[in-house]
């Protein structure tokens, strides 16, 4: 049987029409289509957004579906398999968005089910490709952009290996104040405003008023600080400041109540139902208008925004504007037939997070700045390329104590990418400072070590751990959780080198001394935990392997506490395939 293909079909070109405000990056849409011979579609597609993800085989679709932990999904299914859909319902609920197509007209029929989100049913490829378009500008221009954050005992926890955007706005927010504000960034500043305004106008004392009346100025930072572009933001990081700045003297302790009407699709505000009692913040400035007027569109609910807080409220009184790192609990959703309210109250959680999230990393590496934090918490979030552009721009403004940890971070972007040898010199470079503690040392050695096993230099590789190992048993006898580390790197090599037994005992070294340190729900020991599932399959003991990886145990905790693209992530996804299928 001939399998039919559409590249025949295609009345029309769809082009990008909503560059400006767009936010693909936060968008996947995956096509399930067993046959593949979809070419034209995948073209149009890629065309409509940067991330397309292709499956052939339902099982391989529906476990990547079940990965994706913060990113709108938008699921393409053809009609022979729309059986699918109702047959994995718990998957697919947490679809954003479904399209379904059907190849033969004759069987064309309308489609609805209440749990799932289907947008529609198409049979011709101009009213498929314009629908995509149309959702994916929705979700690129919805008003409000918010993310969520569990604090439910953060002061226990250890968040030295949690990456979110919620961490990343909160240090983004002091990090950018670390650069000069000398006349170069002015001029690169000025740069950009004379592209719509008249810049020599421009005072630091007005950044508020500028910011308020240029709606130009409000996309570009919105758009830069969503897409987390470093370049963007350096050349912007004059009015940053300014901006910053001038709304932390605003503040004083007159309480008061903001009343807005925004507009939610249901899936988005059912993920705020999920979220009540955790804390928000917006992903850039909030700015809050007095009888803002939305768009009709009936796919869209009305809902009421009630925000509690006692931020200024400035000479236009019709305009508030928040802070990036502003933080507010959602306290509580209250809906009746008429009105949806959404109740959010501002709260002082997201510096009392950040805090502790520097803590517990310079418990690690003592006396670490900011600056080099946030760039540590970039490469934590697998932002490889944005932290390097970061790296290198405070490469220009650094001092002496700083120089070999961005040698040495930027080393790391270079590692995580498999350029071993630019790795190598960057590391080489950090070692040779005389700025480096002795024993905060280690962690360069043991990260030359990593580029020696990756190159297949097992021995060699093995010396550096060991002598990394050394110097945290002489200098951190009280910090262990740098020892298990060095231990499970000598366990990587020991299985390489097939010596399962002498692997396991260095891992069930490292897993002690980690579930003594650590809560049960971090990364690190949901990572052990399926190293120690491998070397058990190698040792071909399958049943304590499946057993001992409690295995959605631990791919909840990797969900959790990275992105859903982190390669922690995909390494657990894949180590459980193995063990489970050979």
């Amino acid at each position: 049987m001939r399998t039919r293909t559409l590249s025949n079909e295609i009345p029309m070109i769809v082009k990008r029409s909503f560059s400006e405000d767009d936010n693909d990056d936060q968008i996947i849409i995956i096509c399930f289509h067993p046959n593949n011979q979809i070419e034209d579609m995948k073209k149009q597609l890629n065309q409509m957004n940067h991330h397309v993800v292709f499956h052939t085989e339902l099982e391989l679709c529906i476990t990547f579906i079940q990965s994706i932990k913060n990113e709108k999904i938008l699921l393409v299914i053809f009609d022979s398999y729309v059986c699918e859909l109702v047959s994995h319902i718990d998957i697919f609920q947490q679809v954003h968005s479904i399209f379904i197509f059907y190849t033969k007209i004759e069987d064309f029929k309308y489609l609805f089910h209440e749990q799932l989100n289907i947008i529609g049913v198409y049979h011709r490829l101009d009213f498929f490709y314009s629908a995509h378009e149309e959702q994916i500008n929705l979700i690129a221009k919805q008003f409000f952009q918010w993310t969520f954050y569990d604090q439910t005992n953060f002061s226990k926890r250890d968040l030295s290996k949690q990456s979110s955007d919620f961490l990343w706005m909160q240090l983004f927010h002091d990090a950018i104040s670390y650069f000069p504000h000398d006349d170069q960034a002015k001029e690169d500043m000025m740069n950009i405003f004379r592209l719509y305004a008249d810049e020599k106008s421009y005072q630091s004392k007005d950044a508020i008023q500028w910011y308020l009346n240029n709606s130009f100025l409000r996309k570009l930072i919105t758009k830069s600080l969503q897409r987390k572009d470093i370049d963007q933001l350096y050349q912007l990081r004059y009015f940053l400041v300014d901006l910053i700045e001038n709304l932390t003297r605003e503040r004083h302790t007159e309480n008061f109540v903001i009343h807005q009407q925004i507009k939610l699709s249901k899936h988005e505000l059912n993920h705020f139902k999920q979220k009540q009692g955790q804390i928000i913040s917006m992903n850039g400035f909030l700015l809050v208008k007095k009888d803002t007027v939305l768009p009709q569109r009936s796919h869209l609910i009305d809902v009421h925004l009630e925000i509690k807080c006692n931020l200024k409220e400035y000479q236009n009184k019709n305009e508030v504007l928040f802070d990036l790192n502003t933080t507010f609990q959602l306290e509580n959703i209250e809906e009746n037939d008429q009105t949806i309210l959404i109740q959010l109250t501002v709260v002082n959680y997201g510096q009392m997070i950040k805090e502790k999230y520097l803590t517990n990393t310079r418990r690690q590496i003592e006396n670490l700045s900011i600056p080099i934090i946030f760039s540590q918490l970039m490469c934590d979030m697998n932002e490889w390329n944005e932290a390097r552009k970061y790296l290198q721009y405070l490469l220009i403004h650094s001092n002496e104590q700083d120089l070999p940890w961005i040698e040495y971070f930027i080393g790391q972007t270079f590692y995580e990418i498999g350029q071993w040898n630019e790795a190598r010199l960057c590391y080489d470079r950090a070692i040779k400072s005389n700025k480096i503690n002795f024993q905060d040392s280690a962690l360069i050695v043991s990260a030359i070590g990593k580029v020696l096993y990756s190159q297949g230099k097992y021995e060699e590789a093995y010396d550096f751990h060991q002598q990394a190992l050394e110097i945290r048993e002489e200098y951190y006898e009280h910090f262990q959780v740098d020892i298990a580390i060095n231990v499970d790197n000598i366990s990587d090599i020991l299985i390489d080198q097939k010596k399962f037994d002498q692997a396991l005992e260095y891992q069930k070294r490292a897993m002690s001394i980690c579930k003594e340190y650590y809560q049960s729900n971090h990364t690190y020991i949901a990572l052990l935990l399926y190293r120690t599932g491998y070397i058990l399959y190698q040792q071909e003991i399958i049943e304590e392997a499946l057993n001992l990886n409690q295995q959605e145990q631990a791919l909840t905790i990797m969900k959790n506490l990275r992105s859903s693209s982190h390669p922690d992530v995909l390494y657990a996804l894949i180590n459980i395939s193995h063990i489970r299928y050979g």
